[in-house]
């Protein structure tokens, strides 16, 4: 694999709120495109037949975001909420490895929201079956919350590191 595919970009709004994470190919296209701005490379150098650019690794859009504090409620943002961690065992998992548990199961009247799923790996998550935690006697030992939106939650989201160069603007 190419050194460079392990190159992201962070894309922050006109506000300097971060909203996303792209391919740095699709950061140099809106470059050459003069859709973006750039505020801070990467040491890296991307080489055309005849032309070398500097590798963006903070780029700025030149309007603002629409995201609302609210983070949508989905399968995968339980698990960035929770750290890809089982919320009975605190066993970090993948997260193809982990599945949502109903803290009151969907057949006792439990909601789906962000207050009763939590993610649990697959062994808890068999072992507590359609019960409580307590009938289960397995205390749940993270408190489910609705997140609002930052760039730690995107970046967890999209189970990235975050570049050095990113730090000054998350």
């Amino acid at each position: 694999m190419d050194r460079l595919e392990y190159f992201k970009v962070l894309v922050l709004d006109s506000q300097y709120k971060p909203i996303t994470v792209i391919s740095w190919q699709k950061a140099m296209y809106l470059l050459i495109s003069h859709k973006i701005e750039v505020l801070t490379f990467y040491n890296e150098k991307v080489r055309s037949t005849n032309t070398e650019f500097d590798l963006p690794a903070v780029i700025k859009v030149n309007w603002v975001s629409k995201y609302s504090e609210e983070v949508q409620f989905s399968r995968w943002a339980v698990f960035a909420r929770d750290n890809y961690v089982c919320g009975y065992c605190l066993k970090k998992t993948q997260y193809k490895f982990l599945t949502l548990d109903h803290i009151i199961p969907e057949s006792k009247g439990g909601p789906k929201n962000w207050q009763n799923i939590v993610s649990a790996c697959v062994e808890c998550n068999y072992k507590k079956a359609n019960r409580t935690p307590e009938e289960a006697c397995m205390p749940l030992q993270i408190k489910p919350f609705a997140p609002k939106w930052n760039p730690k939650f995107l970046l967890n989201f999209n189970r990235l590191v975050t570049a050095k160069e990113w730090e000054f603007w998350i």
